[in-house]
């Protein structure tokens, strides 16, 4: 037979996994749109599930809580792909961005064919060919044309802990 303690803690338990979902989510539409709204929303849900007597009854479920505070703390590994979606070199480095060896990562794909630039980031110069950027900090790289080129960057950045 079930205590109304032992409610009462499921309950909370119940309620701190769906906040923490809230904040993953809400942290997740920061990264893929910009938008700082998302982000805060993140950061107050992160600051009630680390509040006292909330964390504590997580138990062996803390290791969802420290992703999500990772996630909300710390940008994503952003690469950008500017060209053709018929391009095969484009395809190539697309497919180099999405095998980066981080979950927490936002890959791009742009074809300016296709309409505006996502998250509205239209600051890629228009080049004759398909070229890959790697972004942090409000700056990109400078555009990589091959797959190796941007396999190695991606290598040196897991190498140096991004």
């Amino acid at each position: 037979m079930t205590t109304k303690a032992q409610k009462i803690e499921a309950a909370k338990a119940a309620e701190a996994a769906a906040k923490q979902a809230e904040t993953e989510a809400q942290a997740a539409l920061a990264n893929a749109t910009g938008r700082a709204q998302y982000r805060d929303m993140a950061s107050s849900c992160l600051r009630w599930l680390l509040a006292p007597g909330v964390s504590e009854s997580r138990g062996f479920y803390i290791g969802g809580l420290i992703l999500a505070a990772d996630e909300v703390a710390s940008d994503p590994l952003h690469v950008a792909v500017i060209g053709s979606k018929a391009d095969p070199v484009a395809r190539s480095l697309y497919t180099i961005a999405l095998g980066a060896a981080t979950s927490h990562k936002l890959v791009e794909w742009w074809d300016r064919r296709e309409g505006p630039a996502p998250r509205g980031e239209d600051i890629y110069p228009d080049l004759p060919r398909a070229a890959a950027y790697v972004c942090a900090n409000g700056a990109c790289s400078n555009p990589m044309f091959t797959p190796e080129a941007l396999a190695t960057r991606l290598a040196k950045l897991q190498a140096a802990g991004r």
